[in-house]
């Protein structure tokens, strides 16, 4: 639709000279070949005018709507109206009309299906031409090149930005394909998102399995065959008795309150549908309608109200969900090459449109479960993590192992077999409406896990088909949640057991809980005393627990540890009556091996190998000096940060691991080392310091420590703190608290991780009462926080005496006894009220909230790490470079040149190095690192064209870093950036010349990096920001072409 600007017919033009007969004849034959019809109009027959007057007058019909065969067959009944003139010589098209299905229920999740078959089609036929198209720029841009008479410098460009285009467009594909969401964009890194993706291709195929009768099968109908029995078994209710059900639920009590099932029970909005939409991540693999959710959050407003109303009409009027509930299953394998389908993990790709639905319940309902689910749950639900879990556990099992009384204790550690898979419908309808919640929202969620049928994703082709009749999704938004549910069935029949006396817990000191039972979603651990009636007791908790849920325990894998004052043969006996394997400790729990006397380095030593793997595969080729600087900082130092949480790593083995990220960053294998031009201490100094901001991970694992102390602080009343607080602090406070040699690893990493908040925590005066003037931390006084006035007062004076009757700070009493710097640091305090209570809070941040980033630069200060740049003018120019629109490689090799790190042949005479240090350009002069890149006398005539009119800068500078900071000072951002590019581009000419042997044209490249920089600042950031949902712009979806 719209101006064509030529007419088919004499008749659709009036008064003003006759059209051309071979230009309407033209456009005719043009819509013909195309397949193209017009679709007519309603209204007044002309579109155009040119608004004269009299006989001057001449209007056209230049405004139409064409269409071909197959629009018509999806969209019959349409209508296309010619509207008023307004504001413009063209009157508007407004095209009505409504598609061949039946506005009820399902339509909106066929239109989506059609949308993405259709697209599917389109996008086979478009690589296909794409990487033709890819091919053939290549090959024009190589004969332009190669040519004896070389084709004009415009003529080479133009070439270069189609080819640019091409492959963004095909970096853009991969990336999506690759899954990965850590890389940033601003080099080339095609190569690196296609090795990625064909990797995880060929890890994910399936290329036999073994059948229930152990033949080994390869055939694409036996293992379709294979797949679909086994899942057909697991998802296959086992019909739970409903009075056995009852008797099971008799211990659960309704903890709902009043107003949370109001809140259930309101009417999902517009707002909720589109806060679900752009809460989703945009690229996750989409179901089996092929779209991805970016489809939808990039065109919501075009089809955004026909979504909202399907899905409203789900989730307040009942509609059904069977239309959107086709879901592929992709199996994942637990690990290299499984034989057998119990080897793979199921997971969903279900419906956007679904998910929507999924996502706008599972809002609603986390708010809520906070108060309903038991505190020794911690997945899942805000403010809770599972480094709770973490601590207890391993206090535990440290107070296990220490106890050596007769009556000794036991840990129970449970393996769930399929524990999602397994998850009895009926259970969960029972569970949710004996704890209260409405049976409208009950319903509802019924509905949404009740009405999926199962597909499988079998080496890139959809295959199969299963109804379940139990099960909960992994990769559903709603099951994480449901499956909380349905555990809390597990931890009312252990308590229940706990008040009848019929099951002890344990307590790791006298006047700490009783903890009976940890869960981490289906990750659970149990602790009781080491006798027949508890192990008894156990077991038949299991059992019940398992008839009415579908939950089976794998005992087999299943594990207990006893006290050292229970013989083993004893401990044998007691691990058989609960039927699970006895052992002298538990290898691991939620992913942390545990310590009982083994060697620190040898417990950790897993991470180390963790952090070679991923190294060891890169190859030089696929990641630029910009990818690995993201690589190392988003992927490598996060390997370890859930250890660094806990403990306390060793020494040795955070150097080790340094060692390695030197060494992958530098260059070079990881068998093979290149030259390192400075430690890396120094690269973790922070970017405005003249470092690159990696992380010094024996400060950074300080600070994750101190936020778990910080956690203990400001939550007294959790599980956590009150069992912490029982074994090292109950007769004092948190900041007061040692450590000893026989308390345990985990609370010793603590201990050391508190030195940070002892160097940043300072009370925030309320009404004075807890505050000792002379002696705690007050003062908005870096460092110290504290008064350094002799104590006239008295020692144990508190605060409150400073503060006037009617409120406010006593001026007199103030000036009266303290020198004049405290009396203006004491007078700066916000004073409110007076009758809030003191509070302590962190001082470097403004919430005064501790944050693991505030508390790893005052790691830093307490490690005495200098920058590498300590004066103010050095400090702007690195803040400056950091800033600069320019792709991270050049800004990370102007950082090296400042630096003098390249191996300049004067760089490399000074590492020792022997070899001829003269320029390998000019032979005349040696070759510095400003002799390379600026003075250098192959480069006079081109510094003419570098230095924009009016700024001349000389070239006899010393160092590379008087001439970049004065440029930096002098030059215009645009300018400077253009520089920038320039040397960087220089560089790589001296590079090509002394390697290859192939000279440049040093002339053009202040032309080259203007186009250069021009395409890049163009272009942007191809990979969103994990973080940022809504900023849409930077993966574009593409229509098909017309017609």
């Amino acid at each position: 639709m719209g101006d064509f600007n030529e007419v088919c017919y004499d008749s659709e033009k009036s008064w003003g000279l006759r059209k051309r007969w071979s230009a309407m004849s033209d456009f005719r034959e043009a819509l013909e070949d195309s397949k193209l019809e017009d679709m007519g109009f309603q209204g007044p027959k002309y579109t155009w005018s040119n608004k004269r007057e009299g006989t001057g007058l001449i209007m056209e019909r230049l405004d139409r709507g064409m269409c071909n065969e197959e629009w018509r067959t999806l969209f019959p009944f349409f209508s296309v109206r010619h509207l008023d003139f307004w504001g413009s010589d063209h009157r508007p098209i407004l095209l009505e009309f409504s598609d061949s299905w039946d506005p009820g229920n399902g339509c909106g999740f066929r239109k989506a299906r059609r949308c993405g078959v259709l697209l599917n089609n389109w996008n086979t036929k478009k690589r296909e031409s794409h990487r033709k198209e890819i091919a053939h720029r290549r090959k024009e841009l190589g004969l332009a090149n190669r040519a004896d008479i070389p084709k004009s410098w415009r003529v080479i460009r133009s070439l270069e930005e189609k080819l640019d285009q091409a492959l963004e467009v095909e970096e853009r594909y991969w990336c999506q394909r690759d899954k990965v969401e850590w890389m940033k964009s601003g080099d080339r890194n095609s190569g690196y998102f296609h090795a990625h993706a064909s990797t995880r291709k060929g890890c994910n195929r399936l290329s036999g399995l073994f059948d229930d009768n152990g033949q080994w099968t390869e055939s694409k109908k036996g293992l379709e065959e294979i797949i679909c029995r086994y899942f057909s078994n697991l998802y296959e209710s086992s019909s739970p008795n409903l009075e056995r059900i009852n008797a099971v639920l008799e211990g659960v009590h309704a903890k709902l309150s009043d107003q949370m099932a109001r809140f259930l029970g309101m009417k999902f909005s517009e707002a909720d549908v589109q806060k679900a939409v752009f809460d989703m991540s945009p690229i996750k693999a989409p179901g089996k309608d092929g779209l991805p959710a970016i489809f939808y959050q990039k065109y919501w407003g075009t089809i955004g109200m026909s979504v909202t109303d399907c899905c409203l009409d789900v989730l307040n009027n009942g509609g059904s969900v069977q239309g959107f509930n086709n879901t592929i299953i992709t199996l994942i394998p637990k690990k290299h090459s499984p034989e057998v389908v119990s080897g793979y993990r199921p997971i969903s790709l279900c419906n956007v449109l679904y998910k929507i639905i999924a996502k706008a319940i599972t809002n609603r309902l986390r708010s809520v479960l906070d108060g309903v689910i038991s505190e020794s749950q911690s997945a899942c639900l805000p403010g809770r993590l599972i480094y709770d879990n973490t601590v207890v556990g391993f206090e535990c099992l440290h107070g296990i192992k220490r106890r050596r009384r007769k009556k000794g204790s036991m840990a129970i550690k449970l393996d769930m077999s399929k524990a999602y898979d397994r998850v009895e419908w009926i259970f969960v309808e029972k569970m949710m409406l004996k704890m209260g919640f409405p049976e409208q929202w009950v319903n509802l969620i019924l509905r949404c896990i009740s009405s999926v049928t199962y597909s499988f994703m079998l080496n890139g082709e959809v295959s199969g088909n299963i109804i379940p009749s139990r099960g909960l999704r992994q990769g559903n938004l709603i099951s994480p949640y449901l499956f909380l549910i349905c555990s809390e069935g597990l931890s009312c029949l252990i308590r229940n057991a706990q008040i009848q006396g019929k099951l002890t817990g344990f307590k790791c000191s006298k006047s700490g809980p009783v903890v009976s039972h940890l869960f981490f979603a289906d990750d659970s651990l149990l602790f009781t005393e080491a006798n027949n009636v508890n192990c008894l007791e156990v077991r038949h908790i299991l059992d019940e627990y398992g008839s009415v849920s579908g939950q089976v325990v794998n005992y087999n894998k299943s594990a207990m540890c006893v006290s050292p004052s229970i013989p083993s043969c004893e401990g044998k006996r007691l691990a058989d009556l609960v039927g699970v394997n006895l052992v002298v400790c538990h290898e691991k729990y939620l992913g942390l091996r545990c310590f009982t006397g083994r060697s620190k380095r040898q417990l950790f030593a897993d991470i180390v190998d963790r952090v070679w793997g991923k190294l060891k595969g890169w190859g030089e080729k696929l990641l630029s000096v910009g990818g690995k600087d993201v690589l190392i900082k988003a992927v490598i130092q996060s390997i370890p940060t859930y250890a660094m949480s806990m403990f306390r790593l060793p020494k040795s083995l955070i150097s080790e691991i340094h060692r390695l990220c030197a060494r992958f960053w530098w260059g070079g294998s990881m068998e093979k080392r290149k030259m390192h031009w400075c430690k890396w201490r120094k690269l973790c100094t922070r970017k405005e310091e003249g470092g690159l901001g990696f992380k010094n991970l024996e400060t950074f694992n300080r600070a994750l420590l101190a936020k778990q102390g910080w956690r203990i602080l400001k939550n007294l009343e959790s599980l956590v703190a009150r069992v912490l607080k029982g074994c090292y602090f109950s007769r004092g406070g948190f900041l007061d608290a040692a450590k000893k040699d026989s308390n345990s690893f985990v609370w010793k990493s603590i201990i050391w991780g508190k030195g940070i908040l002892d160097a940043g925590m300072r009370w925030r005066v309320g009404n004075g009462s807890s505050i000792i003037i002379y002696n705690d931390r007050w003062i908005q006084r870096p460092s110290t926080f504290k008064i350094i006035s002799s104590p006239k007062l008295g020692s144990n004076a508190k605060v409150e005496r400073l503060i006037s009757p009617s409120g406010g700070w006593d001026l007199q009493k103030i000036n009266c006894n303290f020198d004049k710097e405290d009396v203006q640091e004491i007078l700066s305090i916000p004073f409110g009220s007076g009758k809030t209570e003191d509070t302590m809070l962190w001082h470097y941040d403004e919430r005064g909230l501790y944050t693991v980033k505030s508390g790893y630069c005052i790691g830093q200060e307490l490690a005495g790490s200098p920058g590498v740049s300590n004066n103010l003018a050095a400090k702007k120019w690195w803040l400056g470079l950091w800033k600069l629109n320019i792709p991270l490689k050049v800004k990370i090799f102007i950082w090296k040149a400042s630096h003098e790190w390249i191996p300049t042949r004067a760089n490399l005479t000074k590492r020792g190095l022997q070899l001829d240090n003269k320029c390998p350009m000019c032979m005349t002069e040696t070759e510095t690192t400003i002799h390379a890149l600026w003075s250098c006398r192959k480069l006079q005539y081109a510094r003419k064209e570098w230095v924009p009119s009016g700024r001349v800068l000389i070239n006899n500078y010393g160092q590379f870093f008087d001439f970049i900071y004065d440029c930096f000072r002098l030059l215009c951002a645009m300018d400077f950036e253009v520089l920038c590019v320039t040397v960087w581009k220089v560089w790589c000419a001296r590079n090509s010349f002394l390697h290859d042997r192939k000279r440049h044209d040093v002339w053009n490249s202040m032309n080259w990096s203007r186009v250069f920089l021009g395409a890049f600042q163009q272009r942007g950031y191809v990979v969103p920001d994990k973080g940022v949902k809504n900023n849409l712009n930077e993966i574009q979806w593409q229509s098909p072409d017309q017609g």
